[in-house]
């Protein structure tokens, strides 16, 4: 009987690879078939599972990647791309929605009482349309201002201090026993 934990104890992490040594089909689409019948959270599967051969683009997909070293000599690289990102705009779009429908009838229907009811609706419609418009224009511009600080901080942590001297590696004398 298979044991996982016995597996899990047992396994190992490849980060040296041949890339002229291509990858088998059979099991590509084997591993491939097992991790499309993993669960998920509520069995969506909100995911696709792209298999990058091309040099190219496994270049490519090592520069976008931390560690990019052992992705770009693999033969082959699988990564997981999540279908479920569109929901994080979806679920707020669709809630201000409703709370603009809701105020609709507030800030357009007359009748008695509508001298109270229409500024407050107008304020509701108004502020919902302005911060959904703010919130879909700023945060993706916030979030790239952030990438580019981090991006700026790393590249001046590894920039030497003005006026350091420049350390430059010396070749050691000869060491052998004579």
């Amino acid at each position: 009987m298979w044991d996982f934990f016995e597996t899990v104890r047992h396994r190992h992490s490849v980060r040296k690879y041949r890339s002229d040594m291509a990858v088998e089909q059979e099991k590509l689409h084997a591993v491939l078939e097992m991790a499309c019948a993993a669960p998920s959270a509520g069995d969506l599967q909100s995911y696709h599972i792209a298999v990058v051969t091309t040099p190219a683009l496994r270049e490519a997909l090592a520069a976008a990647t931390d560690n990019p070293s052992f992705l770009a000599a693999a033969p082959l690289a699988a990564t997981g791309v999540l279908r479920a990102a569109w929901l994080l705009l979806v679920f707020p779009a669709i809630g201000a929605a409703v709370l603009l429908l809701g105020g609709l009838p507030l800030a357009l229907v007359g009748g008695m009482g509508s001298e109270l009811r229409r500024p407050l609706g107008i304020s509701i419609v108004g502020g919902l349309i302005v911060s959904q418009l703010l919130t879909l224009f700023t945060t993706p511009v916030i979030y790239l201002y952030m990438d580019r600080l981090r991006l700026w901080r790393e590249r001046r942590q590894d920039r030497p201090a003005e006026g350091a001297p420049e350390l430059r590696p010396t070749s050691l004398p000869d060491s052998s026993v004579g």
